[in-house]
């Protein structure tokens, strides 16, 4: 019996830096497909233009999901306690386009805290963002991609204490599409 395989769509919201990346999960295995930075954010609430940058982000979010055929949405709880003005707002309005798209099944919001703290449990995150940069994925690329694993199996997080499952790992990264 072949096992059934679901690929979700996970991202590090922000107002200029929203990374995304597309896994894979068939069986236990879990593959990264694709991962990048959204070019196109919501950075203008003004209402001339608002429209077309709803648009556009839309667009761009909507080309993922049928590319990939994506049913599920896991991403980072932004929690800005009032502190950082209207990138919340910007956040809410990108998190709201994402979770009416008609093809989403489940949209999953997790607090970075306790995905952080969990990947901490078994190897520094710090140290893990200096390795991955050393390999060309910036830190926000990193928390996509951590942020997918932590919702599709968060136990894969313990493989992460191996030097050489990190070291494979991140070269298996340098062959999958970033944008």
């Amino acid at each position: 019996m072949t096992a059934k395989s679901r690929t979700i769509l996970a991202f590090d919201p922000g107002k200029t830096n929203m990374a995304y990346a597309i896994h894979k999960k068939t069986g236990k295995k879990i593959e990264v497909l694709e991962f990048g930075m959204f070019k196109n954010t919501i950075t203008d609430l003004k209402p001339h233009n608002l429209k077309d940058t709803v648009k556009d982000f839309n667009k761009a979010v909507v080309s993922l999901i049928k590319k990939y055929s994506v049913e599920e949405v896991s991403m980072e709880r932004f929690i800005s306690r009032g502190l950082l003005g209207s990138l919340a707002e910007y956040i809410c309005i990108m998190q709201g386009i994402i979770a009416i798209n008609k093809r989403i099944k489940i949209f999953n919001l997790v607090a970075a805290a306790t995905w952080k703290n969990s990947f901490n449990k078994n190897y520094d995150l710090k140290q893990f963002y200096k390795d991955a940069k050393e390999n060309g994925i910036i830190v926000h690329e990193v928390d996509a991609i951590l942020i997918g694993i932590y919702y599709m199996d968060k136990s894969l997080f313990v493989k992460f204490s191996s030097d050489r499952f990190r070291k494979q790992f991140l070269r298996k990264l340098k062959n999958v599409p970033s944008t």
